[in-house]
């Protein structure tokens, strides 16, 4: 991985993160749905930078 990436990563990953945990919680999902949408929104963000 890339330095340029991995400074991607640390900054758009838990963007990612808050913005679908926000979506989650004014859309009225449980908690362990928050939790999850929140991750995967994380992780799939994560794995886009890593492949550029």
């Amino acid at each position: 991985m890339k330095t340029k990436s991995v400074s991607v990563v640390a900054l758009a990953a838990p963007c990612a993160h808050l913005l679908a945990r926000r979506w989650a919680l004014r859309n009225g999902l449980r908690p362990w749905e928050v939790s999850l949408v929140a991750w995967a929104a994380g992780a799939l963000v994560s794995a886009a930078v890593v492949r550029l």
